[in-house]
C-alpha cells in the first residue's frame, strides 16, 4: 500500500506542476485511480451535485431498449468508439438505475481488439472539469476540428462544463471553447464524439462509481440476455458480501417459462440456458455460503430469426435477428436477401467474416439510410455455406419504389445512353425514354475486378443502340434512382432490342423513296444479324412476340425490299414479301411522276369534254 500511494504522489505532483505552469487548478483523486473491477457498482448521475472532483465516472447513452453503449478508448484514434453493454448489466430505472461492473470490461460485447471501456476521474472544479482515464491517466480533450474527441497526456486548457437534466438525467458535457457543442452518442457513425445538435446525435447519461460497502450477501447475474430461437446463453452469478466462499448456486427456470427455455450445468456458477421458443423467460439463482442466501432472476429475451423482408418492415431502433443470403458486397458492407431477392444492407465499419452465398444469421438494430431499410451494428450469429442463390426479382422502371431499396432486382430493355466503365454514373433510359433514367452507380471503394468486369463488356457497345437487361441492388440518392455497381450487377444484351435499335440507326433510308440505302450499310447490317442466334432470328423472320422497336426495325425493312427487291438487296430476314420482288423495280423518279399524272389529268378532261357535247346536241335536238 506505501508503494501505491508514493507511485500516486509522484504522478499527482507532475499533473499538479502541468496545471499550475498552464494556470489551471486541477483535484486530484485522494486515492489512486484504478480500472474498474469486477463487482464495482456506478450509480446514474441525478444533479450537478454528484459532481464530485476525484470520483469516477462512465460516459454512457442508454436506449429506450435498455442496451447500453459505453464510451470506449481505441489507442491512438481517441475515445471515438463505443462497446455494447448488455441489459443485464443495467439494473434498475430512474434515480436506481445502475450498471454493474461484471467481468472487468463490462459484459461488453463486440469490443474491437485493443478497445477497453473509460472510467474517467473528475479533476478540477465546476465550470472547468478535466475528464482522465483511470487506466491510461490520458485526459479526454477536444480535436481542433470541434468534433472528435480523442486521448492526451495533457488536459486541454480549456476544460469542460457539465449540466444535468433534472428530469431525463441526460448530461450536458460541453467543452468551454466550444459551447454550443456537446459529447453525444453519434447514431450514425456509430461513435461518441463532440458535435451540435442534430436528429443523429444522442445525449449522453454519467454514471459514478459507488463508494459504498456491501453489508449483506448480494448476488447479480452477468451474460447476455437476448437471443434468437435455437440458440445458447450463459449466464454468472456475480456474489458480494459473503463471509464464506463455498457457494452452492441453484439455477432454476421460473414458472411459466418451461416452455421458453432449458438448463444445464443448473448447481455451477455459470449455467447454460438453450432458447426454445420466442418469448420472455426468467430464470432465478439462489447462492447459498454457510448460512447466508442470496436470490435474484433474470429476464431472458428469446427472439425469432427473421426474414430479410420481415426484418425490412421493423420500425428503426428494433433489434433483430435475420437470416439472408449473402448476395452483393458493396465498398466495405455486405448485403443479405432471401431467396426472392429482398434485401438490405450489413452497415459496418468492421470486417464481416463473411462470404458471397453464404447463409448467415446476423443480429443488429434496423436503421435507415437514404430510405432503405439497413441493419447496423451486425454481428453473426451462424454461417453456412448452403450454396443458395439469391433470384432478382424483375421489374419495370414504373415499379421501382423505396420498398425495393437493397432488393436484388432485374430491369428489362435498359438503353445504354452514356458513360464509360472509369466514371462514376452510367446511364440507362429504359425503352431508350430519358425520363426513365436509371444510373449504374461506381462506388469508389468498390473492387476492381467489378469494374473491370463492366469495361470488358462495354467493349462493343453501341451508345443509345445496346440494350441490356441491368440487375443489382437497387438504391436511391436523393432524387437519383440507381443500381451500384457490386459484385452482384449483371448487364445481360438483350441481342434482338439491340439488332434492332442498330437497324433504325444505322440505316439511312428516305421513305419518299429518292434515296435508296446503301449496300454497304445493308451488307454491314446482314453481317451483324448473322450474328444472333436461330431463335433470335426468327423473331424478325416471323414477328412473333416482337416489341415495338423490333416491329419499327421490320416495318422499315419491308419497305426496303417491297420497294426494291432481293436482287438489290439481300433478304436477310427471309422475310415473306408482298411486291416487286426477283428484280421487278418500277422505275422511280419524279419525271416519270409527272408524266402519268399529267396522262391521267389529260385523259380526264377529255371525258368531261365529251360528255358535255353529247349532252348540249341531245338538248338541241329535242
Amino acid at each position: 500500500m506505501m508503494k501505491f500511494k508514493k507511485s500516486y504522489a509522484f504522478l499527482f505532483a507532475g499533473v499538479l506542476a502541468l496545471s499550475v505552469g498552464a494556470g489551471l487548478l486541477h483535484t486530484m483523486p485522494e486515492t489512486s485511480p484504478v480500472k474498474a473491477a469486477e463487482g464495482d457498482v456506478y450509480n446514474i448521475v441525478t444533479s450537478e451535485a454528484d459532481l464530485v472532483a476525484g470520483d469516477s465516472y462512465l460516459i454512457a447513452r442508454i436506449n429506450t431498449s435498455g442496451m447500453g453503449y459505453v464510451m470506449a478508448d481505441q489507442g491512438n484514434t481517441g475515445f471515438r468508439y463505443r462497446v455494447g453493454l448488455p441489459t443485464s448489466n443495467l439494473l434498475g430505472s430512474g434515480e436506481s438505475r445502475q450498471i454493474t461492473w461484471y467481468d472487468g470490461n463490462g459484459g461488453a460485447t463486440g469490443a474491437a481488439l485493443g478497445e477497453h471501456f473509460v472510467e474517467f476521474v473528475l479533476g478540477g472544479e465546476s465550470g472547468n472539469w478535466t475528464l482522465q482515464d483511470s487506466e491510461t491517466n490520458a485526459y479526454l480533450v477536444l480535436n481542433s476540428n470541434g468534433n472528435n474527441i480523442h486521448s492526451s497526456t495533457g488536459a486541454d486548457s480549456n476544460g469542460w462544463s457539465i449540466t444535468i437534466n433534472p428530469s431525463s438525467y441526460e448530461a450536458t458535457i460541453s467543452p468551454n471553447n466550444y459551447s454550443d457543442r456537446s459529447i453525444n452518442y453519434n447514431s450514425s457513425s456509430p461513435r461518441f464524439a463532440c458535435y451540435k445538435p442534430s436528429s443523429n446525435q444522442q445525449a449522453v447519461t454519467l454514471f459514478r462509481k459507488s463508494t459504498a460497502v456491501v453489508s449483506s450477501p448480494t448476488v447479480n447475474v452477468s451474460g447476455t440476455t437476448a437471443g434468437m430461437v435455437g440458440a445458447e446463453v450463459e449466464l454468472t452469478a456475480v456474489t458480494q458480501g459473503f463471509s464464506s466462499e463455498e457457494y452452492v448456486y441453484n439455477w432454476t427456470v421460473a414458472g411459466g417459462s418451461e416452455a421458453l427455455v432449458s438448463l444445464t450445468n443448473e448447481t455451477t456458477k455459470t449455467v447454460t440456458v438453450s432458447l426454445n421458443n420466442v418469448g420472455t423467460a426468467t430464470i432465478n439463482l439462489e447462492v447459498t455460503a454457510g448460512e447466508e442466501t442470496a436470490n435474484t432472476s433474470v429476464a431472458i429475451t428469446i427472439n425469432d430469426v427473421l426474414t430479410v423482408a420481415e426484418a425490412k418492415a421493423l420500425e428503426d431502433g428494433t433489434n433483430a435477428y435475420v437470416r439472408g443470403i449473402v448476395y452483393a458486397k458493396y465498398g466495405s458492407s455486405y448485403y443479405i436477401a432471401d431467396s426472392d431477392g429482398a434485401g438490405m444492407q450489413l452497415f459496418t465499419y468492421s470486417t464481416l467474416n463473411v462470404n458471397l452465398g453464404d447463409q448467415i444469421v446476423v443480429n443488429g438494430e434496423t436503421d435507415t439510410y437514404n430510405s432503405a431499410k439497413q441493419l447496423a451494428n451486425p454481428v453473426i450469429m451462424s454461417t453456412e455455406a448452403t450454396g443458395q442463390t439469391v433470384t432478382p426479382k424483375t421489374v419495370t422502371y414504373d415499379d421501382l419504389n423505396d420498398d425495393l431499396l437493397s432488393d436484388y432486382i432485374a430491369i428489362e430493355n435498359m438503353v445504354w445512353h452514356s458513360g464509360a466503365a472509369s466514371t462514376t454514373n452510367i446511364h440507362f433510359y429504359e425503352n431508350g425514354d430519358s425520363s426513365k433514367d436509371l444510373v449504374l452507380y461506381n462506388h469508389s471503394s468498390n473492387s476492381a475486378d467489378y469494374e473491370s468486369a463492366l469495361a470488358t463488356a462495354m467493349t462493343d457497345w453501341q451508345e443509345d443502340v445496346t440494350t441490356v437487361t441491368l440487375t443489382g441492388v437497387y438504391a436511391r440518392f436523393n432524387q437519383t434512382l440507381e443500381i451500384n455497381l457490386t459484385s452482384a450487377s449483371t448487364y445481360e444484351v438483350d441481342k434482338v432490342e439491340t439488332f434492332a435499335r442498330s437497324f433504325l440507326a444505322n440505316l439511312t433510308c428516305d421513305p419518299d423513296g429518292v434515296t435508296a440505302p446503301s449496300t454497304e450499310e445493308w451488307n454491314a447490317l446482314a453481317d451483324e444479324f448473322a450474328l444472333l442466334s436461330e431463335e433470335e432470328k426468327a423473331v424478325f423472320t416471323t414477328g412473333e412476340g416482337a416489341s415495338q422497336v423490333v416491329n419499327e426495325a421490320i416495318a422499315k425493312y419491308d419497305y426496303v425490299m417491297d420497294k426494291y427487291g432481293d436482287s438489290t438487296y439481300t433478304n436477310f430476314m427471309n422475310r415473306t414479301l408482298t411486291e416487286n420482288v426477283n428484280g421487278v423495280v418500277p422505275a422511280v423518279d419524279q419525271t416519270n411522276n409527272i408524266i402519268i399524272i399529267v396522262s391521267v389529268c389529260v385523259l380526264a378532261l377529255s371525258a368531261i369534254a365529251v360528255f358535255v357535247i353529247v349532252y348540249r346536241r341531245k338538248r338541241l335536238s329535242k
